[in-house]
């Protein structure tokens, strides 16, 4: 990610039962209130919109008690919470193993079906592909190295990325971090699915 570049748009107060008809056709800069029922307003304020699945996530730079944070935005009304509980146990699963990924800074159940999480924000990251490209032959094999001992890591430690594709990593002062929460599970729970899918015969 490189700095945020913010225009002179309004930002207009979302509710969050009008939060999932926010389309690709009108995205606008926007703010909700993530203090639920509670009578002081605790708003986040989204600066720049990076992805949005229209009603299902909302993925964006934003601004939350005066600090710049990445949120996720889960707004499917029947699944939100699911994606949620995925992303935020895999992110969880990371730093409990100690292997580098944006910090989760907090995480909101909202009315509405509406779930959010914060992440600091990695204002100089780039995408691996992105240090690829701009890298020389030798620097390629460094960064290389880099993606397979962090994959090696991820296994030495019973973690499996589901979703493997370099735009889930990221490098930040040359230290490279795993992204996609959702997608991160332990060895002994992809076994366990596997075998559930199958029928005996």
């Amino acid at each position: 990610m490189t700095g945020v570049q913010t225009c002179a748009l309004p930002i207009f107060i979302v509710s969050l039962a009008k939060i999932r008809k926010i389309t690709l056709n009108n995205l606008e800069n926007f703010k909700i209130d993530l203090g639920n029922s509670s009578s002081e307003k605790d708003f986040l304020t989204c600066i720049k919109i990076l992805r949005c699945l229209p009603g299902k996530r909302i993925s964006c730079i934003a601004k939350y008690r005066d600090r710049m944070v990445f949120a996720k935005i889960f707004i499917d009304s029947k699944r939100a919470k699911i994606h949620w509980q995925k992303e935020k146990r895999g992110v969880e699963l990371l730093a409990k193993n100690k292997i580098l990924a944006p910090e989760l800074l907090a995480h909101f159940s909202l009315e509405e079906s509406v779930y959010v999480l914060l992440f600091q924000y990695q204002e100089n990251a780039v995408n691996f592909q992105q240090k690829w490209d701009q890298s020389s032959a030798d620097q390629q094999i460094q960064i290389l190295g880099q993606l397979l001992a962090l994959i090696a890591k991820h296994h030495n430690t019973n973690i499996i990325q589901q979703d493997l594709h370099l735009d889930n990593f990221i490098f930040l002062n040359n230290d490279l971090y795993t992204l996609d929460g959702s997608d991160i599970v332990t060895r002994d729970r992809k076994s366990t699915r596997l075998n559930s899918s199958h029928t005996s015969i």
